[in-house]
């Protein structure tokens, strides 16, 4: 797992659409800017990307980020992520997943890439985030 806690995020001066997720429920958010204090704030915490889109260099990727310590301050599940190989797959506290375009800046979510995110019903225990893939 890669670690932003020390990344610097570019960013644009227009509005920015990004997804917020927590306990288990999915809200889409307009921002003037998420600075990092900002992002931050968010999760609770440092952050951790988590999972990415492979990296495209006509595209912008999904990214996917929460608190990197969400564990150890054992915050309160929100969903779970196949994607994810740890710590059972359950992602614990809030998590921000925004678009990056390919100069690594922070970027509005497209409609294609909000379809692609849905948050399914428990199959067990914790609803599942899933993000479709092209």
């Amino acid at each position: 797992m890669a670690s932003v806690t020390n990344k610097t995020f570019h960013l644009s001066n227009s509005l920015m659409r990004y997804l917020y997720i927590n306990a288990a429920k999915l809200e889409l958010r307009d921002e003037a800017k998420l600075s990092l204090a900002r992002m931050q704030e968010l999760v609770g915490g440092y952050l951790e990307e988590i999972w990415s889109t492979p990296i495209s260099f006509t595209r912008p990727r999904l990214t996917v980020l929460d608190n990197e310590e969400g564990l150890l301050k054992n915050l309160p599940p929100n969903v779970r992520f196949p994607k994810v190989y740890s710590h059972g797959n359950v992602l614990r506290g809030p998590v921000v997943i925004m678009a990056v375009d390919p100069e690594g800046e922070q970027t509005d979510l497209s409609d294609d890439q909000l379809a692609r995110v849905t948050i399914l019903a428990p199959n067990g225990d914790y609803p599942t985030l899933n993000i479709r893939e092209d």
